[in-house]
């Protein structure tokens, strides 16, 4: 096991993000595809945004959430509250989707 402590909760976020991006990274440079399982809430937000500006090849991840309340719907605790309707993670980012069906990140 390794264990890090981080001097404050940003540090933290990014440290994660770049921990589990390189293990992606390596997951699509191996077999192709990788599997993300990412709990809600609060406390991993920071790194899921720091995450979602890793550079990872997200066609190629499958992204789980995992660990839903029990709340109901549009109530602020609930994980599911941090995607569309149509399964987008709600990150702050800017982008568009070309006609290749890639997306662009232009900005944050």
């Amino acid at each position: 096991m390794d264990v890090r402590i981080a001097p404050d909760a940003a540090t933290a976020a990014q440290v994660a993000a770049g921990f589990i991006a390189r293990v992606l990274r390596a997951a699509v440079s191996r077999r192709g595809t990788a599997t993300l399982a990412l709990s809600g809430g609060r406390t991993p937000a920071a790194m899921v945004d720091d995450l979602a500006g890793s550079g990872v090849d997200w066609r190629r991840v499958g992204v789980w959430q995992v660990d839903e309340r029990v709340a109901p719907d549009g109530d602020p605790a609930r994980n599911a509250g941090v995607f569309t309707d149509d399964g987008w993670l709600i990150s702050g980012d800017l982008g568009f989707l070309d006609e290749q069906g890639l997306i662009h990140i232009t900005g944050r």
